[in-house]
Formats: structure tokens, sequence, C-alpha cells
């Protein structure tokens, strides 16, 4: 087991390591200050069999923090305390394929660029997220989701078979739906809490469950041109992608921090409306009605499942900075949603949130229900979501002041407050899309795991696999207090 420990030693990893820094970590503090972790030694095992053995050698009251097991906004696991044994599972990669049964099987290092890479050479189809360098269990445990995927093929969570996993007294568990069932379920929205998860085996669909996509890029030059246009469009979301029965294709309408609108559709093989380009005419017409120019006007460009997964991945690796920092979160509604949410949607969520603070933020705005609705309930929120809006705020903090970190939170939390308003919005669900460590924001635990009930069995299995909250390093830590 490699052992990484000394003050910069440590501090190297952890900035090797963490992708993007919560943007609350910045906040009243200098322009020049660095984000540290708090850990002072890092294990990175190779095997489920040394992790067992590192776990059974603690004190029972030793905290562990998993990096690479829960994948949240925060990244939680990473900044850990003094007290705490952190465990990076980055070297756990392994993937085996059985091709007879269509199943899948990933270690906690495996990442979804060689998920992807894998169930494509098995000609299969998986509902996985589209950074490639995300973490493929921690984003199970936390409740992840696909805009592009997850109405034909449900959430990545419902597609899993088994798992083996170390509970918090160093034991070797493997749990599916006829053993530990109950556990099992837990783990699919509420892992990171409950334990450490060393493989994950997945059901994968065929291929040609995905047909094609691509997508309509209009650059509005402005966000008020950009609210219209949102807003203009709304209708053919509503009627046409909402307002059939498994019509087959989902619709994704992203908003960038510059103002322009990238509107991507996926099509699926039970598609039944004839002509993809003639479908999508009303977005055209829209742009048109504005006077905008399509600049990109290829919704049948990627031809295979792969094409569809990969095709952000350019986009995203040139997403870098100094100190590159996030700030997320989410909103939805459980059906179609109503005009009093589509005009918060566009007033409030586009037209305030300080996207021209943050240049490289983007607002996603999702088609969901499908296939999440139908498939094994799991303890998540995002279950219960038709329409899904979130807003990630990317920027770099190296390059701003203090005063101009602090507007931009305090822009939020104004629309936050605003969100709260309307009954028939969620807000914050799912571990994947909170933002855990906000202070002063309450999250709610029947909201992030789907349901009363489903936050009940989380709590009762908490006190019974983790009685020492040895798990704590996690999204859920405010919601999951061991009784």
């Amino acid at each position: 087991m490699i052992v990484i420990d000394g003050e910069e030693n440590v501090q190297q990893w952890f900035k090797d390591r963490c992708w993007a820094f919560s943007a609350n970590k910045t906040l009243n503090t200098e322009r020049d200050e660095p984000i540290t972790s708090c850990a002072k030694r890092v294990y990175v095992p190779s095997s489920t069999e040394e992790v067992s053995d590192l776990v059974r050698s603690l004190p029972v009251s030793t905290p562990i923090a998993t990096v690479g097991g829960g994948c949240d906004a925060a990244n939680v696991a990473t900044y850990a305390d003094e007290q705490a044994v952190v465990l990076d599972m980055c070297q756990m990669k392994s993937i085996q394929v059985d091709t007879d049964k269509m199943e899948i099987t990933v270690g906690p290092g495996v990442r979804f660029q060689a998920l992807a890479e894998a169930v494509r050479d098995a000609k299969g189809a998986l509902p996985i997220g589209t950074g490639p360098g995300v973490g493929v269990i921690g984003y199970v445990l936390n409740g992840g989701l696909s805009g592009y995927f997850s109405r034909r093929l449900g959430l990545l969570g419902q597609r899993v078979k088994c798992l083996e996993m170390i509970t918090a007294q160093g034991a070797i568990q493997q749990l599916s739906p006829e053993e530990n069932g109950d556990l099992f379920i837990s783990m699919l929205g509420a892992g990171s809490a409950l334990g450490i998860v060393t493989s994950m085996t997945f059901s994968m669909a065929e291929e040609t469950a995905v047909q094609c996509g691509g997508q309509i890029v209009v650059p509005c030059g402005d966000i008020s041109v950009a609210q219209t246009f949102v807003k203009d469009v709304a209708p053919f979301m509503k009627d046409r992608i909402f307002g059939e029965e498994e019509i087959g294709v989902s619709m994704e309408l992203v908003v960038t921090a510059d103002a322009t609108a990238i509107v991507t559709f996926v099509f699926y093989d039970w598609f039944q409306f004839g002509d993809q380009e003639l479908f999508v005419n009303p977005i055209r017409d829209a742009a048109t009605n504005l006077g905008l120019p399509i600049v990109v006007d290829a919704v049948t460009q990627w031809n295979s499942w792969f094409d569809i997964a990969s095709s952000l991945w350019p986009i995203i690796s040139e997403l870098k900075g100094e100190m590159l920092v996030t700030l997320q979160h989410c909103c939805g509604t459980d059906g179609v949603p109503t005009q009093e949410v589509i005009n918060f949607l566009c007033e409030w969520w586009i037209g305030k949130s300080p996207l021209g603070l943050a240049p490289m933020s983007i607002i996603e705005i999702r088609t969901l229900g499908g296939v999440i609705r139908t498939g094994r309930p799991i303890p998540t929120g995002i279950c219960n979501q038709d329409l899904f809006f979130n807003l990630i705020l990317l920027y770099d903090a190296d390059g701003i002041s203090q005063e101009e970190r602090n507007k931009i939170t305090e822009q939020v939390s104004l629309v936050l407050v605003e969100a709260k308003k309307i009954d028939t919005l969620n807000i914050d669900f799912g571990g994947t899309q909170i933002q855990a460590d906000d202070p002063g924001k309450p999250i709610s635990g029947t909201s992030i795991f789907g349901n009363e009930a489903a936050y009940q069995t989380v709590l009762s299995h908490k006190a019974q696999v983790d009685p020492n909250n040895r798990f704590r390093f996690h999204p859920f830590a405010s919601i999951l207090p061991v009784r």
C-alpha cells in the first residue's frame, strides 16, 4: 500500500486530486491564501484486502475519509480532519466485462472515460455522467444522474446488480437485491455514509438503445435574450418531451456564462415521431423569431452511445485555473413544470444567477422521468424529478477579489431564497447535486433520499452499520446523525 505523508506531500496530493475546490473555502480569506487539506496522511490501497486490513487495524473511533467513495461538489473527503485516516481509492482501477450476461464490474478507482471505453467495446450502453474524470462508484453512491441517457436507461444506481463493501468494522461484505437487499438499496444513494465500496457490477443495455444525438447552438449575446429564448422553447419541452408518454427523446438546454444556448437532443430506440430533423424545428423557429443566428445545427451528428457519452470530454478538459472553485445547486419538479416554474427558471435562475462573475459557469436544464420513474426505487430525490435544472458556478478564484467572491455567493443565496417561495419546486436533492458545505443552509433528508420512508431506512442502516460514525466525510453529514 502506498502511504503519502509529510505536510508538503499531502498538500501536493490534495492539489492534484481536486479538480475544483468548494467556493465556500475561498470566503473570508486572502486572495492568495491556499486552500489546504486537514489530512496528515493518505493511504492508497490496491486491493480489497488492504482496505479491510487497514480498517481492522485502526481504533474503532478513528474516522475514515474515502476519496473515490462518494462524489459531491464540496469534495468533503479530501479535506477530512486531523484525526481522520484518508483512503484514496485511485489505484483500484480494475474493469471486468461479462459479455454473455452484458455485465461490467469496476473498482472504485475507475472513472467515466475508462468505463465508457469498456462499455463501447462490449457494444453496451449505460447512463453515465459527462465528466470523463468523475469516479464511477462515487457517483452512484451519492445518487448521480445522466442528463443524456437516464430517460431511457434509468439512473446508473438503478442498473447495479451487486457490490462489495468494507464495513466500519473492516469486514468484507457482498450486497445484492437477494443478499442484504435493504442495505444494498440504501447504498445506492447514501453509500458514502455507510461503508467503503471496493467493486460494483452494472447491467448494461444494448448499444442500440441509443440511436443518435446532436446539438443546436444559438449565441444569444446577452443573458436577457437567453431568458427570452428559453421561455420561447419551454412550450416545446412541455408539450413534446413531457407531453407524450415515453416519447423516446431527451432534451437538455444549457445556458453558458456568455449567453450561448446549447440545445442537445438524444434519440432512443423507441422514438416514434418520424424524422428527427423535423421534430426539432420549433427550436430553430424560436431562434429565427428572435433574429438569432444558429451557429451549429447538427441534431443527428453523433451516431452511437459512445459518441454522445464522450461528446463533452474535449470541452471539460479545457476548464482549468490556478484555483478553480465551484458552487452547485439544483431544482426540479415532480411532473410537468408549471408556468410559474418556467417563469422562475428564466427570470431568476438564469437572469439573477451570477454567471457574468463566473465565466466558466453553466446552467443545465434537463428532462428526466421516463425509465427513472419505472425503474427500481433507490434513495435519491432524483427519482422524483421530471424537469431538472442546476447551476454549476465555476471560476478561477485566483483571478478575482474577495469582494467579488462574496458577491457571487450572496447572489446565489438570493436566487435560492426566491426558489423556496414556489410550492411545486424541489430544491437541492441528491448527494452529487448539493453544496454540502454551505453555511446556514440546511438540507432535507426527505428531499435528498426521495421520501420520508427512504430517509428513515437510511438512518436505521447508518445506526446499524456505522454506530461510531467512522464514515462522516460525505454530503449527508448534517442529516445522518448516529442515534
